[in-house]
Parts: structure tokens; sequence; C-alpha cells
């Protein structure tokens, strides 16, 4: 599982390095000091101040609830988590705003937060929808999942990682035509 998460950090890195060098810099004037703005946009600060509160009060009540209520499951650790990592690509959303210039390493932080954080909520909906299947007798079971049960998790998880890796493939193709 490290190996797979160090391979999908790199891979994201990557496509960030061939956006960085697409072009969507400018240069000042008659020196050569060179500025871009990565992700060729500077993000909003009221819609993310907006988000931060609602995912922030969000999360803290997802971890009250998760710390204080028992009995603990942890299966709903993936949405807590998820929620405060949207909470914190938020916070460097609104960081990068203030200073987007020259700022790769906000921008490589805010999307790995911001993208990567839906995965843990639909990650929590495949583990309810799981535990949910093994609570009904099997001929329900049986009738109503086109998957076994203990599958159900596994294939969308896989599909998950699956899309990512295309999205970002695509990313650098993309970006490899444009320059």
């Amino acid at each position: 599982m490290a190996r797979l998460a160090s391979f999908v950090i790199l891979t994201t890195f990557l496509g960030f390095v061939a956006a960085a060098d697409a072009g969507n810099g400018t240069t000042t004037g008659g020196d050569q000091s060179f500025s871009f703005v990565p992700g060729g946009f500077v993000p909003k600060k009221i819609p993310a101040y907006i988000a931060l509160v609602a995912y922030g009060i969000s999360g803290l009540v997802h971890w009250i609830q998760f710390l204080a209520v028992p009995p603990r499951r942890p299966f709903m650790l993936a949405l807590t988590i998820g929620m405060t990592s949207m909470t914190a690509g938020f916070v460097v959303r609104i960081l990068f705003s203030m200073a987007p210039e020259n700022a790769i390493g906000k921008f490589i932080a805010m999307d790995l937060l911001l993208l990567l954080s839906p995965c843990l909520f639909l990650a929590t909906d495949y583990m309810l929808l799981s535990r949910l299947a093994r609570s009904f007798d099997k001929e329900v079971v049986d009738r109503c999942l086109l998957i076994r049960e203990s599958r159900i998790v596994k294939i969308f998880v896989w599909s998950d990682v699956t899309t990512f890796f295309v999205a970002n493939h695509r990313r650098l193709v993309r970006r490899g035509t444009q320059s």
C-alpha cells in the first residue's frame, strides 16, 4: 500500500512538473525574471472561506461524533480524515490565492488535498454499502446486489485508483501536446 501511495504522489508530481513546463509563465520587461501562476488561475478567496467554514464545522462535528459516541467504527475514520484533509486543502487554497506567483508547492498541496479527499468520502460509502449488505438476509443480498458484499470495497477502490491514474495520464498528455 505504501508503494501505491508513493506511485500516486510521484505521478501527480510529474503532472505538475509537466504543467509548469508547459509555458504558462511570463517574462517581465527586459530582465530574465520568470514568474508563473501554477494551474493558470488564482482562486477566489470568498468561496474558499465559505468552504473552509462549512468543511471545518462538518469535520469538527464528525471528529466529535467519532471520538465521543461509542462504539467507534474504524471505517468511519476515512470520512473524518477526508473532512480534515478537505479543510486543510481550503486553508492552503486561501494561502495560495494570497501569493500565487511561483508557489508550486502550495499549488501541489492544495491540488492533492482537494482532489484526493473525495476519494475518502467515496471509500466510506463503499464500506457502508458492504456493511449494510451484511446486515440483511442472504436471499435479499443475492437479489439486490450484482456483486458479492465482500468484493464491493475492493472493486470500487480499485476503480477510483484507476480513474485517478487515467486522469493524471490525460493531464500529462494534454500538457505535453500544448508545449
